[in-house]
């Protein structure tokens, strides 16, 4: 099997640069190209207030799902609250490592319930600065997640009882079979 590539999307949210992802997205819509979009529940960031709120917000993510996008639940406010790095130990800073478990179930279940209102939620998680540790897993396998886009290797595989898809780099990587997960930040490329 040859290298498959996902297309995955993160910091969606109502004051991203959406005059640069707007031409991109209907770009690939046109092509039938399907991503994977982190949509922020409750953004609170205001480092992801590139551009004025746009009214529509949940107008736009549901018609991203009736194409066919998966709509990945990336954090809850998009806040970050430790300095952990979790258990990827690529950034020193999280929404939810370093958390208690109960702190993590309230955050991943207030982002779930805003989603569900939207009726944009699906069972699949991005987090924040890539940064989770094992109460996160079980926090989302308690609201039940069944996947996160995120972890280290060519292949899906399964870790306390979550699918993990990974996301090794920002640009395609070719090695010749597996999966590759490109990562994009529209606000910052």
């Amino acid at each position: 099997m040859p290298t498959q590539y996902i297309l995955r999307f993160d910091d969606v949210a109502p004051g991203m640069a959406w005059q640069k992802f707007q031409p991109f997205k209907a770009r690939l819509q046109e092509l039938g190209v399907k991503c994977v979009l982190g949509v922020v529940p409750d953004c609170k960031d205001t480092s992801l207030q590139v551009e004025p709120d746009c009214a529509d917000f949940f107008d736009r993510v549901r018609s991203y799902k009736a194409f066919g996008d998966t709509i990945a639940q990336h954090g809850c406010f998009h806040l970050y609250t430790s300095e952990s790095s979790g258990l990827l130990g690529i950034n020193s800073r999280s929404e939810f490592a370093g958390l208690t478990l109960d702190a993590q179930l309230k955050l991943l279940a207030h982002g779930k319930n805003k989603l569900q209102q939207e009726a944009v939620w699906e069972p699949y998680f991005m987090a924040p600065a890539h940064s989770f540790d094992d109460d996160t897993l079980d926090a989302l396998k308690a609201l039940d997640f069944v996947a996160l886009t995120d972890g280290y290797g060519f292949f899906p595989y399964s870790y306390r009882g979550l699918t993990l898809m990974p996301q090794l780099t920002a640009a395609p990587l070719n090695v010749g079979f597996g999966y590759s997960t490109v990562c994009v930040h529209v606000n910052t490329t």
